[in-house]
């Protein structure tokens, strides 16, 4: 065996798993920040409805899906472990519906939102950014894609992988896209989420105010009746002058 291709190779390897050392670190901290956001995103949505929540959601993945009732089809059986249908309408009219059940189980709503974020990173890699339905499936639960460059592309699926036990790190490895961009959508969609309970506190203490504005405004008049009422004798307004003989004389000094 040549001595020198043995070494070449040899120092190959070790430079592939030095690199795969030294990412391992910032690879786990991006895992673990994303459970945390993941388990802190279910802990904001549990006070909604399972509709309302869905349809928070799904709003983020509209371009993915190709529409919102596909969106919100998608995040419903990724969370409850359902069928879903997804419905795309050609530009002479024909409808067409696509139908695959999920590789995972039921999942939170915080790993709902990863595995569609992954799956729409794992395309953009491919170069494509408005998937059809079949290309969607695939993404998620594996198969093979046409990507920008006419070539094809195989995607193992972010559920498939999921379903297999690999952790959120793994699957990003293994689909080759960056995992802290996930993370940093999820923090911002957390965020947001929170949002829609301040206008409703806001919108509450308008009604308020406005209430007590309308009491004054009803009590007005008859306020300031009194208070112009106030310091004149009994018989002011009246059409008839009282009896002199009644009225009180002045006392002599």
């Amino acid at each position: 065996m040549n001595t020198s291709l043995h070494r070449s190779s040899t120092r190959a390897g070790l430079l592939v798993a030095s690199a795969l050392f030294c990412s391992l670190p910032g690879l786990l901290s991006a895992e673990e920040a994303l459970s945390t956001t993941a388990q802190q995103f279910d802990e904001t949505v549990q006070h909604d409805d399972s509709v309302s929540a869905a349809t928070r959601i799904s709003a983020r993945f509209t371009t993915l899906a190709g529409s919102s009732q596909n969106a919100t089809a998608l995040v419903t059986g990724l969370h409850d472990g359902t069928a879903v249908t997804l419905t795309t309408t050609a530009a002479n009219g024909t409808v067409t519906k696509t139908v695959f059940q999920p590789a995972t189980g039921k999942l939170g709503y915080g790993n709902t939102f990863i595995s569609l974020a992954l799956a729409q990173e794992s395309l953009a890699k491919a170069g494509i950014t408005a998937p059809t339905s079949a290309q969607l499936v695939a993404a998620l639960n594996g198969g093979s894609v046409t990507g920008s460059s006419g070539t094809a592309v195989t995607l193992p699926g972010v559920l498939t992988l999921r379903a297999a036990g690999q952790g959120w790190g793994d699957i990003a490895q293994t689909l080759n896209v960056k995992l802290g961009r996930v993370v940093s959508d999820l923090h911002v969609a957390n965020h947001e989420m929170e949002k829609p309970e301040q206008p409703k506190m806001k919108e509450t203490a308008v009604r308020a105010e406005s209430a007590a504005k309308t009491g004054q405004a009803a009590a007005g008049p008859q306020t300031a009746a009194r208070s112009e009422s106030s310091g004149r004798p009994d018989w002011a307004g009246h059409s008839s002058l009282p009896n002199p003989g009644h009225m009180p004389r002045p006392g002599r000094p």
